[in-house]
């Protein structure tokens, strides 16, 4: 398959905590954590969290392996996965950070692209530096 079709899954680990499909690695899915959608065996359709993607272990026959977030998993009947379109993988807005810099509040939808019970995010400050930051907790909160 190609990229706007999906690419086929080959395998998802029992627990659904991996997934590796044919996918080549030229850059379409983020390194994550990002979010990619996944097409089921019975024609479902949904947008997943990742924490991380890498080249899939199996060197002859390529493809890549993503790793749910530590409270997630993949559908065990992934058949296709495919990027989210440009745009839509998550980069939010900061609007406030605690003095000490132990909690962010971002404006965010609560679409599981943060799994409550923590995970890995992403920042990247006013200048264009990234950094990768593990969390205990997420949670939505009003105002």
């Amino acid at each position: 398959a190609d990229g706007a079709a999906g690419f086929r899954v080959r395998a998802v680990a029992s627990g659904g905590e991996e997934l590796t499909a044919d996918a080549p690695d030229l850059g379409d899915f983020p390194l994550g954590p990002a979010r990619l959608v996944v097409t089921t065996k019975g024609g479902g359709v949904g947008i997943f969290p990742y924490a991380t993607v890498t080249a899939a272990s199996s060197s002859r026959a390529g493809g890549l392996t993503f790793t749910a977030p530590l409270t997630g998993s993949f559908p065990i009947d992934a058949a296709t996965v495919r990027p989210t379109p440009r745009g839509q993988d998550a980069q939010y807005p900061v609007l406030k950070r605690s003095t000490h810099g132990r909690a962010l509040h971002v404006l965010a939808p609560n679409d599981g692209a943060f799994p409550a019970g923590g995970g890995l995010v992403r920042v990247v400050d006013g200048h264009g530096v990234v950094a990768m930051y593990r969390y205990a907790l997420a949670r939505v909160s009003e105002g």
